[in-house]
């Protein structure tokens, strides 16, 4: 899908679709769009696609037809045409896995498969026992089932406040474990939505460093990170926790982003 929208913010009183010869914008999105729906059948056989270029702001349209249609999950690139895509989070993207109620998943520039060596590549998800992190379990789960991939599940046990890394890393991680280790509430997690797929292969991880950090070392080499937000309420909802901010802006494979229920 190809969102249009004809005049932009700053420019809405000088900005026309005429003046922006709207018909050949449109040919030019037909054929795009046309050419991806191909590629998309090469990749899957069989697969059944549908192409749309619907007109609005970005963000909100693509959230709009996704709810209209019933749409389980939302894929979107992360930076488009802006500059340093490996840093940057674009725009859209942004505003997307801050207020879609369905899972986004957000794939950087370079973050392309390699047939060779994702054949076995984990899918990584964040545990850590409560109900917020559930969705992101049972996601996680559901998407190794369907790739025939193993899972990694990541517990920080770290007491460092997990805000630390927000933006990058930071030197000098020290051994603030906690003395409790890996309570019994995160394997229970586990075994719970396990259950459902007996045949991934899973692995719990207790990792000595603060959520982001633990979070970002494993996911090299994975094919998907998996973290949740816990924004919840019109206003929470809007902001990102510090993990899922510093996985979707340094993460090394794609990221799905799901929100907790409430």
């Amino acid at each position: 899908m190809q969102v249009f929208e004809w005049a932009p913010p700053p420019m809405e009183d000088q900005v026309t679709e005429a003046d922006l010869d709207g018909e050949r914008i449109r040919r030019h999105a037909t054929q795009a769009l046309d050419e991806a729906a191909r590629e998309c059948h090469r990749v899957v056989p069989g697969v059944t696609v549908e192409t749309a270029a619907p007109e609005g702001a970005a963000a909100a349209t693509l959230a709009r037809v996704a709810a209209d249609r019933g749409a389980p999950l939302l894929v979107i690139g992360s930076s488009g045409i802006s500059a340093l895509p490996r840093v940057l989070l674009g725009s859209t993207a942004a505003e997307l896995v801050r207020s879609a109620d369905v899972p986004v998943v957000v794939v950087r520039s370079g973050d392309e498969d390699d047939e060779e060596t994702t054949g076995r590549a984990p899918v990584v998800v964040g545990v850590d026992g409560s109900p917020n992190s559930d969705p992101a379990v049972e996601f996680a789960f559901d998407v190794a089932h369907r790739h025939g991939a193993p899972l990694r599940a990541v517990h920080a046990l770290s007491d460092l406040p997990p805000s630390l890394l927000t933006t990058g890393p930071v030197a000098a991680r020290g051994p603030q474990v906690g003395r409790a280790g890996i309570g019994p509430e995160v394997p229970r997690q586990l075994d719970r939505h396990g259950s459902r797929y007996p045949d991934v292969d899973t692995t719990l991880v207790g990792a000595p460093d603060p959520p982001a950090h633990a979070l970002l070392d494993a996911a090299r080499g994975a094919r998907l990170l998996v973290v949740g937000s816990h924004g919840r309420g019109r206003v929470r909802r809007m902001f990102l926790g510090s993990v899922s901010h510093a996985a979707l802006y340094h993460a090394p494979c794609p990221v799905a982003v799901l929100r907790s229920a409430g």
